[in-house]
């Protein structure tokens, strides 16, 4: 899936009232940069997004427009952060990052 059909997506899950709600708890984003997706959605369609097998095109895509843009990449992250701490040379690290998740 490219980032254009993902941002379809998300419009397809977009809850205005639940934007406008949002947009106030997060004031240093944009409110035009807030879909409005509720994170239970959110989460679902992130799972989905995992099993996609060009989820690659959008991890590789920044810097991503929305506020939902970024939280599903960081619903894929967890696997790019243990990578990265192991390439540093802590499993301590990792371990104690992924117990936090």
């Amino acid at each position: 899936m490219d980032q254009k059909a993902i941002v379809k997506e998300l419009f397809k899950l977009q809850d205005k009232t639940y934007a406008t709600f949002n947009s106030g708890l997060i004031p240093t984003v944009d409110s035009d940069r807030v879909i409005g997706v509720r994170t239970p959605e959110l989460k679902n369609f992130a799972k989905t997004l995992a099993k996609d097998k060009n989820k690659d095109l959008f991890l590789q895509s920044l810097p991503h427009q929305y506020f939902e843009e970024n939280q599903l990449r960081w619903r894929q992250g967890p696997v790019h952060v243990r990578t990265l701490v192991r390439c540093m040379g802590s499993e301590y690290r990792v371990s104690k990052y992924m117990k936090m998740i």
